[in-house]
């Protein structure tokens, strides 16, 4: 009728089966590099213009097939076997040594516990600073980095108890605390109230009558100030100049007048009246 009509889905499927056989049937042809061209103008593809890529290294191959491999578990077992027989000897060697080392105290109290004065471990160091004490200019040490583990030479405990009891000997006396203490031959040709020199120093200062420490005459000075009231000029006390009483005096607004209650019990009067009023008796 010369009216183009709607193409649904399934004339939309039909075209695009058809495209597909038309690119499956269509012919090959060799480009000049001797690439194959797929003869349709619809193909996606594009023709290839270079060579395939070689990606294969036989030297890399064949080293990587020679390379040996590091087995870190054989490692760590064999450093582990290693450590534990060199662990095993060393407390071997240590118990023949604490073995030996306490034959020679057979006998004799040892102390353990590191809160005791004759605490073994203190001992030993004791004994080791001892035969240290000579050696100038060395530092002993448990590790190999400098001044990390170092051996004190000098026992601070020690040196605090010596201070405190230098300082404690400075107040103690050779004969000790004795009271009352004995008086010299000279103490006791003194009289009883005899006084002592620094006493007798300030008897022979001149004596110097005491006086006050300000005194009012000087320049400048007034008198002290004075409390009692006057009312020369003012209202005190609640009288007149002439002395007669004031009877305003102790007048105040806050105080209730005589006719005030009489005043208030008639405003209630009338209120309960003007209740009683409005009241409807039916």
């Amino acid at each position: 009728d010369g009216v183009p009509k709607k193409r649904g889905a399934s004339d939309r499927n039909r075209a695009r089966v058809t495209s597909r056989e038309q690119v499956s049937k269509a012919p090959e042809i060799d480009d000049e590099n001797g690439d194959q061209l797929v003869g349709s103008v619809d193909a996606k593809k594009q023709p290839r213009r270079k060579a395939d890529t070689d990606c294969w290294n036989k030297e890399f191959l064949q080293a990587r097939a020679k390379r040996e491999e590091r087995d870190y578990l054989v490692e760590h077992r064999e450093m582990r076997l290693k450590m534990k027989q060199e662990c095993k000897e060393r407390i071997q060697r240590r118990a023949a040594q604490d073995e030996e080392l306490m034959r020679s105290y057979e006998g004799k109290q040892v102390f353990t516990y590191s809160g005791q004065k004759l605490n073994f471990t203190e001992w030993q160091y004791d004994q080791w600073r001892k035969r240290l004490a000579n050696h100038s200019n060395v530092t002993y040490t448990y590790s190999k980095q400098f001044q990390s583990l170092s051996f004190p030479l000098v026992k601070e405990e020690q040196i605090i108890k010596d201070q405190e009891e230098e300082a404690r000997q400075r107040f103690i006396t050779k004969r000790g605390f004795v009271y009352p203490a004995s008086r010299t031959s000279a103490e006791c040709r003194q009289g009883r109230r005899s006084v002592s020199e620094a006493r007798a120093e300030d008897l022979k200062q001149p004596w110097a009558e005491p006086k006050p420490a300000r005194d009012h005459r000087e320049a400048g000075c007034g008198p002290d100030f004075d409390c009692i009231p006057t009312n020369e000029y003012d209202l005190f006390g609640g009288y007149h100049k002439d002395g007669t009483k004031n009877p305003a005096f102790f007048t105040s607004v806050h105080l209730v007048q005589a006719g005030i209650e009489v005043e208030q019990e008639e405003k209630a009067r009338k209120e309960k009246q003007q209740w009683l009023d409005k009241v409807v008796v039916e």
